[in-house]
């Protein structure tokens, strides 16, 4: 049996996890924070890193690895009939045949890709070197668009990427948005 800690808010609850599933991982989180959660329902548990937790397996590789802190969010539920109806509404008003999009072509986009290949604790990930690859050749070469890619065939240290790297990256490209001597004049962001 494994111990764990759940955030909800500011308040840290002790979770004994002796069956390894998302379903019994939240009516455990249910149970504890019934006092102060009363009138809420449990909308979403995530791991440290702010990825949802939906699989058995995703919960199991966290205990394996020792990442036991977890972090839960409530929201009201509806109680009222009239709280039902104003929900529906709400809901009805943003469905997408009721909404007027516009759409804009984009000529050209600042293209902006960024992948880790390489991390500390897991396997090297071929698929994403080739998908970042592709990627670059696909926006580049077929459509025309200036790309700027994290990862650089020829230099391997681009095959990690830390979070501090990826801010770098991004900051160099926003910030020749602003400059007044950038000839190109981007009509769109492509992530």
């Amino acid at each position: 049996m494994s111990k764990a800690l759940v955030k909800i808010g500011s308040k840290k609850y002790g979770l004994k996890l002796a069956n390894l599933t998302v379903e019994s991982l939240k009516k455990q989180i249910i149970e504890l924070s019934k006092s102060e959660q009363q009138g809420n329902a449990l909308i979403k548990v995530t791991d440290p890193n702010g990825c949802n937790i939906e699989t058995n397996q995703h919960l199991r590789r966290l205990v394996k690895d020792g990442r036991l802190l977890f972090f839960a969010e409530f929201q009201p539920k509806p109680t009222k009939k009239k709280d039902v109806e104003e929900k529906k509404e709400t809901t009805t008003s943003l469905a997408p045949s009721s909404l007027s999009l516009s759409s804009n072509e984009m000529k050209n986009p600042l293209v902006l890709l960024a992948g880790a290949i390489k991390y500390k604790k897991m396997a090297y990930l071929q698929n994403v070197k080739n998908d970042l690859i592709l990627l670059q050749k696909l926006f580049k070469e077929k459509f025309g668009y200036q790309v700027f890619n994290t990862f650089n065939l020829q230099n391997i240290s681009t095959e990690s990427l830390t979070l501090n790297d990826l801010n770098k990256f991004i900051l160099k490209y926003v910030l020749n948005l602003n400059d007044n001597t950038n000839k190109k004049s981007y009509d769109g962001l492509i992530f």
